[in-house]
């Protein structure tokens, strides 16, 4: 699991959290995919002020990076109302499915 920062047209040029995942994609068996699952939590130090997200998709032979830009906007990040960052550190946690 890979966890940045983004600022683009795919983000509506708003600097947001992005989550994404690689998958090994050198195999010999052309055609190749497999399903999956991830169940994503921004833990807060707040109490119920974790964000759940599941995101569902395909990887195949030819999509080996999959993945959302866009999971909080940056600004939600930072602010101390929320609770996400505590002594300049966050945590983002992970389950994967296949």
């Amino acid at each position: 699991m890979h966890v940045q920062t983004e600022q683009s047209a795919r983000t509506d040029n708003v600097r947001s959290l992005g989550i994404f995942l690689w998958c090994n994609r050198d195999c010999e068996r052309p055609g190749w995919s497999v399903d999956y699952r991830l169940d994503i939590t921004v833990v807060s130090s707040k109490p119920d002020g974790n964000r759940v997200y599941e995101l569902r998709n395909k990887f195949k032979i030819d999509h080996s990076i999959r993945g959302n830009f866009k999971i909080l906007r940056w600004d939600e990040v930072n602010d101390p109302e929320k609770g996400f960052v505590k002594d300049d550190q966050m945590t983002v946690e992970g389950r994967l499915f296949v």
